[in-house]
């Protein structure tokens, strides 16, 4: 017997109410992406002035750094070189792969070294 929509334990019977409206799925998203958002990190003076060592010494004896940033509420790590670093304004550029990361100073959460 061919199913219906009238047929009992068919997924059928409610087929014709998978609609969605694109206002509906708009919001559905915005919603999501509001509950997933973080604020930035917010480093004091010292632990900022630590990290900017460690990039400097990285930079020198080419260590691998395994930084945690923020971008567009949510935290990021990016494994991988210190190609470059700006003063003003403060940014760290990462060597990851055969791509360059550009980080704002005040997006950084934590650094680690590898080596």
């Amino acid at each position: 017997m061919k199913s219906n929509k009238l047929t009992p334990n068919s997924n059928l019977r409610w087929e014709s109410s998978r609609m969605i409206l694109p206002e509906w799925r708009k919001q559905w998203l915005q919603r999501q992406e509001a509950q997933t958002w973080q604020e930035p990190p917010e480093l004091d003076d010292q632990m900022i002035e630590e990290y900017m060592q460690m990039i400097h010494d990285g930079m020198a004896y080419t260590w691998l750094f395994d930084v945690t940033y923020w971008q567009d509420g949510q935290f990021h790590t990016a494994t991988g070189y210190v190609a470059r670093f700006r003063d003003a304004p403060p940014q760290v550029w990462l060597q990851v792969g055969g791509a360059v990361l550009t980080i704002p100073v005040e997006h950084i959460q934590a650094v680690e070294s590898q080596s």
